[in-house]
């Protein structure tokens, strides 16, 4: 499985990217980054997704986002 980090993972685009890569059995998820100013900045990805938790963070620090992805 290929792992993956989302830039991006609050707007339209990274949304949609970050529920099909959970749902997918080909990629894992591994980061996800968004702006400084932010609202969900801290908060779990999934409660983000109106999810389960997953504990994916989303951050603000590009190295931290991109640490487990391939």
């Amino acid at each position: 499985m290929l792992k993956v980090a989302i830039l991006g993972v609050t707007g339209k685009i990274g949304i949609l990217l970050a529920k099909n890569i959970i749902a997918s059995n080909e990629f894992v998820l591994s980061g996800a980054l968004t702006s400084n100013e932010n609202c969900f900045l801290g908060k779990d990805l999934g409660e983000f997704l109106k999810d389960k938790k997953n504990g994916i963070i989303i951050t603000n620090n590009i190295n931290k986002a991109l640490l487990g992805a391939d």
